[in-house]
């Protein structure tokens, strides 16, 4: 879970679009909540309703793309269910984080002082920033879409060596710029919903690493979550005054294009190797930002989590026109199902 970073992200990205320090900390609230709710916790603990997992988690990229990566053998035999898992691949690419952010605006009022406004934002900014982090990944339980197999992780080198390395990861091979280790989980991976089955890698913006998908027709997968970390913050940013109505244009932050800023905001993040231990970095980095609120802790109120219950089934089916897979409520078990058998994984 990164429940510090959506918190602390969401909370720094709204005072730096001018939002007071009581609405950030509401939004930034929000943002904690539905990490906790979704990612974290006893499945009772869980809201379970179709889609949440895909739409707010792991929000889908677009579609052609994943199209175009994928081998051809699943794609000639795959069955219905790997299919629909295969439209669910994440990414920040896709016309849904443009609804995403249209969805937020629309809520959105200078002046009510509503919880659910600042839930709607904080939400927004939650499934954006996820874009970013869990991309490559489906949110449905399908072994053939899902799998990760033979995760390699790099060696750690000094801030200076990275900061000269970090630009070069867009466009060459990891295993040519880090030393690689075999990766051995603490504890055996029990599931196959996205990144869970890669333990504590996804949720620790030090790690960069490559696994082995069994969709991609170039299976190797290269995953530099510093950058990957910081794309998902500097999004959060950047929508914000397109929802809050101060732009007209929203774009989805483009992590291909290197800037200091980015690589600089890498290097932080770089340097946190869970997000247990990202409060006290962060509240040093981002010194400019004098207020700090208490991070809130389980659980919260129940009249708080019925209205963000709300809040968050009515994004989730503010997608459903754009992308009706999201709300298929048989998918989880027909792709768990399906993963089992030749025609849905290409055997």
């Amino acid at each position: 879970m990164a429940e510090y970073f959506y918190y602390l992200a969401a909370y720094t990205a709204s005072v730096a679009a001018g939002l007071s320090t009581g609405d950030a900390a509401q939004i930034a609230r929000a943002a904690c909540c539905a990490e906790r709710l979704t990612a974290g916790g006893d499945s009772a603990e869980k809201i379970q309703s179709p889609g949440i997992m895909p739409a707010l988690q792991y929000l889908p990229g677009d579609s052609r793309g994943t199209m175009a990566q994928a081998n051809p053998e699943i794609l000639s035999s795959a069955g219905a269910a790997v299919q629909a898992a295969l439209s669910l691949v994440c990414g920040p690419d896709g016309s849904l984080s443009g609804l995403t952010a249209d969805w937020a605006r629309a809520q959105y009022r200078p002046d009510a002082a509503q919880t659910a406004v600042r839930q709607s934002v904080g939400i927004a900014l939650h499934s954006l920033g996820s874009a970013f982090l869990h991309q490559g990944f489906s949110g449905v339980s399908n072994e053939a879409v899902n799998a990760a197999a033979a995760v390699m992780t790099a060696k750690p080198v000094s801030p200076e060596e990275l900061q000269k390395l970090l630009p070069q990861c867009a466009s060459q091979p990891l295993e040519t710029l880090f030393a690689l280790e075999p990766y051995i989980p603490e504890e055996p991976p029990v599931s196959f919903l996205g990144c869970e089955q890669l333990g504590a890698l996804c949720d620790s913006p030090a790690r960069i690493y490559t696994y082995q998908s069994p969709w991609r027709s170039i299976p190797t997968v290269s995953c530099v979550n510093p950058l990957r970390f910081a794309a998902a913050y500097l999004q959060m940013r950047e929508v914000l005054p397109y929802i809050c109505g101060k732009t007209d244009t929203f774009q989805v932050f483009d992590a291909s294009q290197q800037s200091d800023q980015l690589t600089d905001l890498a290097c932080f993040f770089a340097q946190i190797p869970t997000d247990s231990a990202l409060p006290d970095a962060w509240k040093r980095h981002f010194s400019w930002c004098r207020h700090w609120p208490e991070i809130p802790t389980p659980p919260d109120c129940g009249t708080y989590l019925n209205s963000f219950t709300l809040r968050l089934l009515a994004f989730r089916d503010s997608l459903w026109d754009a992308c009706p897979t999201l709300y298929l409520k048989e998918l989880a078990s027909q792709a768990s199902s399906s993963a089992a058998e030749p025609d849905a994984t290409g055997g």
